[in-house]
């Protein structure tokens, strides 16, 4: 019988050449890998899809011409994501049926104001406004989600019939506490280009 020893550097990497190079993978545990690369990968090309039929919607519904696509696909901790929203925020829960669990889109204030004025008729400005929307343009944002949301679920639709739709918005990202504050979640950005303004 071989002594305990013997079987914990084997474990601890004491039978490793002194000669031989290995490679080192750095890891964090405070911050551990959920999600695979395959599902980042998946989530990545579900969201360019998505961004592909967003752009369509949001162009027909403002007349506008917009652009949209995914700047990058990464893994957080919530906590850390709610900490970079700036307050007021323009932030909707969304409800993922039939999945349990929720999702959020932040959409960057200015953005926001932006969409608003083309979808008044307006001409898109990249005026900075810090303030929390009036009752009329809540009722407008709901309907700028209500148009995108279905583009939503056909983009998953290869993984899932998803049929997200809004649950509630928030201006306080403190109040949108989904899941707990150190869960890992995937979090997609996307960059929005309408007229001459990006966010």
């Amino acid at each position: 019988m071989e002594p305990i020893i013997t079987k914990g550097k084997h474990i601890l990497g004491g039978n490793l050449k002194k000669s031989a190079e290995y490679k080192v993978k750095h890891y964090d545990f405070r911050r551990p890998d959920k999600f695979s690369k395959e599902q980042i990968l998946t989530e990545s090309i579900m969201h360019e899809t998505f961004a592909r039929l967003a752009t369509a919607s949001l162009s027909a519904m403002t007349r506008s011409k917009i652009q949209m696509h995914v700047s990058s696909v990464d893994q957080f901790i919530y906590n850390e994501f709610i900490h970079t929203i700036p307050s007021p925020a323009t932030m909707a829960i969304l409800l993922m049926t039939p999945l349990k669990d929720s999702a959020v889109l932040e959409i960057d204030p200015n953005l926001t104001f932006t969409l608003m004025q083309s979808l008044m008729g307006g001409k898109a400005h990249n005026k900075t406004e810090k303030r929390n929307l009036t009752d009329i343009e809540g009722v407008r944002f709901e309907y700028l989600l209500a148009c995108v949301l279905p583009d939503l679920g056909k983009a998953w639709q290869s993984v899932i019939d998803l049929h997200p739709h809004l649950g509630q918005y928030e201006t306080n990202p403190q109040f949108a506490m989904i899941v707990p504050p150190v869960e890992m979640v995937i979090i997609v950005v996307f960059n929005v280009k309408v007229g001459e303004y990006r966010g």
